[in-house]
């Protein structure tokens, strides 16, 4: 009989680290994904918009100052581009601009900012919940 690796057969039992990953990692990118159900498509605003509020819950709610400043810094940047673009929008609503932080690369430099901070933050609750044994939520 093959045995399961042993982080596997803790994440079995670990319920604060689930609670923890569906909470504060995937139920954010919830209205991204209902605006992609809706519109067929998400703008670059909401995916800027979201990598900057992503990084300062994440990093506020992580136990690395060095994390922490990752988060402040991913949002000071993708705020200046969040501004942009409304500023581009405004000027031009009929057409909206598409180049500078409205350009494909920022757009999937957006996402795939949002990714590595899930992976880098799912990794942080491993350690916390899984190993540390420390609860999602105490009542």
């Amino acid at each position: 009989m093959r045995r399961v690796p042993t982080f596997l057969a803790r994440l079995y039992g670990g319920s604060a680290f689930w609670s923890s990953v569906f909470f504060t990692l995937l139920l954010p990118w919830v209205p991204l994904g209902a605006e992609l159900g809706i519109l067929g498509e998400v703008r670059s605003s909401s995916l800027q918009i979201f990598v900057v509020l992503y990084a300062l819950g994440l990093g506020a709610s992580s136990r690395g100052e060095g994390k922490f400043s990752l988060g402040v810094v991913l949002a000071i940047v993708f705020s200046v581009a969040y501004g942009s673009i409304l500023v581009g929008e405004s000027l031009s609503s009929a057409n909206a601009a598409t180049g500078g932080f409205n350009s494909g690369f920022w757009y999937w430099l957006s996402l795939f900012i949002g990714v590595v901070l899930f992976i880098i933050y799912a990794v942080e609750r491993y350690d916390k919940h899984v190993k540390d044994g420390k609860p999602f939520l105490e009542f």
